[in-house]
């Protein structure tokens, strides 16, 4: 399976820390508790994003132990290590993969950055190591 998305935020950027009085606003306002860190509207608007890019690419489930190969525009200066959490927690929610244990092998690829561009993802089944082909760490 071969799809794109927009790049992600920097994982640092994903996540930001709740005070104390910003927990008593945000409990009356959504009615749950945060427990310190909470995502970030940036990182929740590429959710949205790529959630619906995948969905009208059409992507499947792999529920094999698989290798994920990531091509991403990024500018000099940012690291590379920064957008694999984010997609593999992306490619979970979409029910693209079971759970990101079953990914044996990750490469991610730094391409030439420009405006507006996308992250290339492609997602291969792979042998697993005790020779079965389906994941079955999820009971």
């Amino acid at each position: 399976m071969i799809f794109k998305i927009p790049v992600p935020p920097s994982i640092n950027a994903a996540y930001r820390n709740v005070s104390a009085s910003e927990r008593v606003r945000f409990i009356e306002k959504n009615g749950i508790r945060p427990l310190g860190r909470v995502k970030t509207v940036a990182y929740r608007s590429w959710l949205n994003e790529a959630g619906w890019r995948i969905r009208q690419q059409n992507v499947g489930q792999c529920v094999a132990y698989c290798g994920i190969n990531i091509s991403v525009p990024l500018k000099r200066n940012r690291d590379l290590d920064n957008v694999i959490k984010l997609i593999l927690d992306l490619l979970v929610e979409m029910n693209v993969l079971i759970d990101d244990s079953q990914v044996d092998e990750i490469h991610v690829y730094r391409m030439a950055y420009a405006d507006g561009a996308e992250a290339e993802v492609k997602v291969c089944p792979l042998e697993a190591p005790d020779g079965q082909r389906l994941y079955e760490g999820i009971k």
